[in-house]
C-alpha cells in the first residue's frame, strides 16, 4: 500500500519469522507443517512461555510453585524464538525488539551495530 513511501522504513517488531536464527527458523518450520500455516507473535510467545515453563519444571530441584517462582525470577537470556528473555526480580519480563527494515517491499533485519 504504501509502495516507495515505505522503503527503508524502521519497525520494532516482537517476532520476526524469517529470522535466520536456528531457533525461529526451527519454530517456523514445525508450527506449518503442524498448521499449514506461518505462526504469528502470539504463536511465537505462547511457545517461548511453554518451553520456559517446561524447561524450568522438569528440573529436579524445582519441587514447589515457590521454587518455580524463583527458578523464573532468576532465568537470564533464554534463546526463545522471540528472541532472549530474561525476567526481573519484581517478575516483569525483559525482552528485546527485532528491528526490522522494509528494502524492496520486503521485511529484514537490522543487526545492532
Amino acid at each position: 500500500m504504501a509502495g516507495e513511501y515505505a522503503q527503508n522504513a524502521i519497525i520494532p517488531d516482537g517476532f520476526f519469522k524469517d529470522s535466520p536464527a536456528e531457533e525461529t527458523r526451527a519454530f517456523v518450520s514445525d508450527f506449518k507443517g503442524a498448521f499449514d500455516e506461518e505462526p504469528g507473535f502470539i504463536e511465537a510467545l505462547s511457545y517461548d512461555t511453554a518451553m520456559i515453563l517446561f524447561k524450568l519444571a522438569t528440573r529436579p530441584d524445582v519441587l514447589s510453585r515457590e521454587h518455580l517462582k524463583d527458578a523464573i525470577l532468576d532465568l537470564r537470556n533464554y534463546p526463545g524464538v522471540t528472541g532472549p528473555t530474561s525476567f526481573y526480580s519484581s517478575g516483569d519480563v525483559w525482552k528485546s525488539l527485532n528491528i526490522l527494515k522494509i528494502e524492496n517491499d520486503r521485511f529484514k533485519s537490522v543487526e545492532s551495530q
